[in-house]
C-alpha cells in the first residue's frame, strides 16, 4: 500500500528529474542552432558584442530555446565600445551579422 504522502513525494520527484531534463534539451538545442560561438562578436539591430559567455533563453515568438551572448559592447569594428558593458546581451534571432559576415535569418 502506498500513503497519499508517499505518493506526492514520488510524483515531486519525477516532475524535478523531468523538468530538469527539458531544461538540458532546450540547453542542447539552443546551443546546437547558435549562430556564433565564445570569441566571435556578433552585431544585433541594435549594438555589437564580443561574445564572453552564452546562455540560453525560451524565444518569445516562437517558444523555441535560443542562444543568448554574453561580452563586451564593441563597435562594429570590433573595438571597445565608448558605451562600455562587460554583460551586454544579444539574442540568436536577433543577430544579423557575426565576424563581420552577414547570417541568414
Amino acid at each position: 500500500m502506498m500513503t497519499d504522502i508517499e505518493y506526492k513525494q514520488k510524483k515531486a520527484a519525477l516532475i524535478e528529474k523531468h523538468q530538469k531534463e527539458l531544461e538540458e534539451l532546450s540547453k542542447e538545442y539552443a546551443f546546437a542552432n547558435a549562430k556564433a560561438k565564445i570569441g566571435d562578436w556578433v552585431t544585433d539591430h541594435f549594438h555589437s558584442i564580443r561574445v564572453e559567455k552564452m546562455s540560453y533563453t525560451m524565444g518569445y515568438i516562437d517558444e523555441m530555446p535560443q542562444a543568448v551572448y554574453i561580452g563586451t559592447t564593441c563597435k562594429k569594428d570590433g573595438t571597445e565600445s565608448k558605451r562600455f558593458d562587460p554583460n551586454d546581451k544579444s539574442y540568436n534571432s536577433n543577430i544579423i551579422a557575426v565576424n563581420g559576415k552577414p547570417v541568414k535569418k
